[in-house]
């Protein structure tokens, strides 16, 4: 049964040519070994015959051998593997012999695999030190080249030789084998990461033109015993920061057409040049053009290239940045502050151990040298690489320099009651004519004092006739916009506004207005952003900013918040103007809005004495404040109510927003007449005040009118 198992593999290999190639395999003899394999697959797993059928006697050859007796069914992988010629292993698995499975078992079932097994078992056991295991032979490493490159055109890369699976082994491997399965781009980068330091986020593979897919196999990339692949670093981010394109700048610039915003954009480009170059080998890849920013810039915000100025801003080096990192965390006074120091310290680390913001002169040295940064003036015509810039370093992206156009003086007239003066209750400023008219409407003031308030709300065919003589008169925009808002068409009035902050982005006075247009609204959260860009821009010292602000955290019921911006508001000097083409004018309502807000906030707290006189101050300024009135009637009727009264609470806070309305915006009084209902029908005393009646009755009354009318102080 033996003889017929394996007579057909030996039928087309006499026992002479068979003792031949077994031989060869004994002598590891490579050229024969390879005359016997062209002869085709049955050659090579042949398998020997029963030692009868070839004379009954061991061969010559086999005298030495450690094979004490003749196993039928052997192939020469059999014995090559049972004679430790590991030479003549390496030739038959490279000739692809028959390693494992029941087509190649001997007369004992043995494949060649369990005989490797078995070897190194005995092996093991015998030897008291380490043994070089026969079996990984059976499943071997191939060798490819990785080809590291340089940025200097001139230098030779270096070349590393690396050992990868490019085919899994068998999954009946002894634990002799480390790794069975097919190695993949990561696990790549983790033994090339053993004898060079690279990093899968900063550096890529490349093979065959093209950059290696993540996670596949090697083999399926195309990956050959000895192939050279390519590394690379991979296209880093670059800060590309829009400044200076405001209302002003682009007055004399062909683009934009509108001001744009300061901003920023992150691009990714190939910063630096890169070579490959090893014997005959030599390939460039250059970085990405510098137009590609002006590109970006140009189609984000319609400036064209011969508007952009390209500038390399500064960068901290490494050590600098360390250094830095290292005095925060020793100069920490508290634990929090100690906390957030060394967050930042931890991610500067970071950074310098993964070298994701760091380029080396020569990508093959080890030693890391860090190269200069370029700062200052850059060609958009060029490319990156001309320049040698850093990942995260900002290019500054700014109009060039013009001398403005002569300009004739600007002139600005102040009319009250008909007559030219300094001080007034209205006047008009013309940004481009020479010719000043007087204004068809001059309301009366409505504050006592020398006081700028109210003046032309409701004088839209002056504002319109403006525009229409001049559509860059930022002025004549913004006082359009009040127009609308006073008869309380907010939507239009906010639109002439941001028209008006397009042209001047500095006119600080439209953007206040803005911001309480949009509280008028509704919209607190915008009102307060607004509020605060105002007084940023002037340092703080517009007082009625400062009052809005405390006007709008009334509203929404923050009494601490809104009493600390009334104080603020009282430490200010008054004399300041915040309009750069103004006369300066003592000013007086400001200082009244925000005693009559800590007035509220005391009342709040239910320290009536305090607020009734905080409230007194603020009439005395301005007697025609009819908001100011109600809140002293309101705040006298309740002076026996006990602490944290929860309906004083209540009604000073309706009080406040009903006030606003009212003396705002008219045409929103109904609103107020429901509050105001909603309110007198939940409260807690029976009796209705004679004070929450009168009010109710103006804003009634108001609700008839388009105007703000005087009658209404009559309630």
């Amino acid at each position: 049964g033996i003889n017929a198992e394996y007579g057909e593999r030996q039928s087309n290999m006499e026992w002479a040519e068979q003792e031949r190639w077994m031989q060869a395999v004994y002598e590891e003899d490579l050229e024969t070994m390879i005359d016997f394999a062209l002869q085709g697959p049955s050659v090579i797993n042949s398998q020997l015959p029963h030692l009868s059928e070839c004379g009954g006697d061991m061969p010559p050859f086999l005298d030495d051998c450690t094979m004490v007796r003749w196993k039928q069914g052997d192939s020469a992988l059999h014995f090559a593997l049972r004679e430790q010629k590991r030479l003549s292993v390496e030739i038959l698995v490279g000739l692809e012999a028959l390693k494992e499975g029941d087509d190649i078992r001997n007369e004992h079932q043995e494949d060649p695999r369990l005989v490797a097994q078995t070897i190194d078992h005995y092996q093991d056991a015998a030897q008291c030190g380490d043994f070089d295991p026969i079996e990984p032979l059976l499943d071997p490493f191939d060798m490819v080249h990785v080809v590291v490159a340089t940025l200097d055109p001139n230098a030779p890369s270096t070349v590393l030789d690396i050992y990868v699976r490019l085919e899994s082994a068998s999954p009946a491997a002894s634990k002799a084998l480390i790794q069975c399965s097919a190695d993949t781009t990561e696990s790549f980068f983790k033994k090339l990461n053993k004898c060079f330091p690279v990093n899968q986020k900063v550096m890529k593979l490349w093979f065959d033109g093209g950059p290696m897919r993540r996670s596949a196999t090697l083999k399926l990339g195309g990956v050959q015993q000895g192939s050279h692949i390519w590394l690379l670093r991979h296209p880093d981010p670059i800060r590309v920061f829009v400044q200076g394109y405001d209302g002003k700048a682009i007055l004399h610039l062909p683009s934009p057409i509108c001001p744009v915003k300061d901003h920023e954009i992150t691009l990714t480009v190939d910063l630096r040049n890169q070579y490959i170059r090893y014997d005959d080998v030599f390939e460039q890849f250059d970085s990405n053009p510098l137009a590609e920013i002006q590109e970006r810039v140009l189609e984000e915000d319609e400036i064209e290239f011969s508007e952009q100025i390209l500038t390399a801003l500064p960068i901290l080096t490494i050590q600098e940045t360390l250094d830095q990192a290292q005095d925060a965390v020793s100069a920490a006074h508290d634990p929090e502050e100690l906390e957030a120091a060394q967050r930042e310290l931890d991610k500067v680390v970071h950074l310098i151990q993964n070298g994701t913001n760091v380029y080396f002169d020569d990508l093959s040295q080890l030693t890391k040298q860090e190269v200069r940064t370029y700062h200052g003036d850059i060609d958009g015509s060029k490319l990156f690489g001309d320049y040698p810039l850093h990942p995260n370093q900002t290019i500054l992206v700014a109009p060039p320099y013009r001398e403005p156009p002569e300009v004739p003086p600007r002139r600005i007239t102040m009319w009250f009651n008909g007559k030219k003066d300094n001080v007034g209750a209205a006047f008009v400023k013309v940004r481009t004519s020479e010719k000043n008219q007087l204004p068809a409407f001059v309301p009366e003031p409505c504050w006592t004092g020398e006081e700028l308030v109210a003046y032309g709300n409701l004088n839209v065919g002056k504002w319109e006739a403006d525009i229409l003589a001049n559509p860059q008169d930022s002025f004549a925009l913004r006082r359009l916009g009040r127009a609308r808002a006073a008869v309380g068409e907010l939507a239009e009035a906010i639109e002439f506004y941001n028209k008006a902050l397009a042209i001047d982005p500095e006119y600080s006075y439209a953007k206040r207005d803005l911001a309480m247009a949009h509280f008028h609204r509704g919209n607190a959260p915008e009102a307060l952003s607004l509020l605060r860009e105002v007084l940023q821009e002037n340092d703080g010292r517009y007082g009625q900013a400062w009052c809005d602000l405390g006007d709008v955290l009334a509203s929404e019921g923050d009494w601490s918040g809104a009493k600390h911006h009334y104080t603020q508001a009282l430490e200010l000097d008054y004399n300041h103007n915040v309009s750069s083409t103004a006369t300066n004018v003592p000013s007086t309502s400001a200082k009244a809005a925000a005693l009559r807000g800590l007035g509220s906030c005391a009342c709040a707290s239910n320290k009536m004495e305090q607020g009734i006189a905080l409230l007194q101050q603020a009439l005395g300024l301005a007697p025609a404040d009819h908001v100011t009135r109600q809140m002293i009637q309101l705040a006298q009727s309740k002076t026996k109510l006990q602490s944290n009264d929860a309906e004083w609470r209540q009604r000073s806070r309706l009080s406040m927003i009903h006030g606003q309305v009212i003396s705002a915006d008219p045409t929103r009084a109904a609103q107020a007449a429901k509050l105001l209902e909603a309110g007198i029908r939940g409260s807690k005393h029976q009796d209705v005040s004679t004070t929450d009646l009168l009010r109710l009755g103006s804003a009634l009354y108001l609700k008839q009118s388009s105007v703000h009318a005087p009658e209404a102080d009559m309630f």
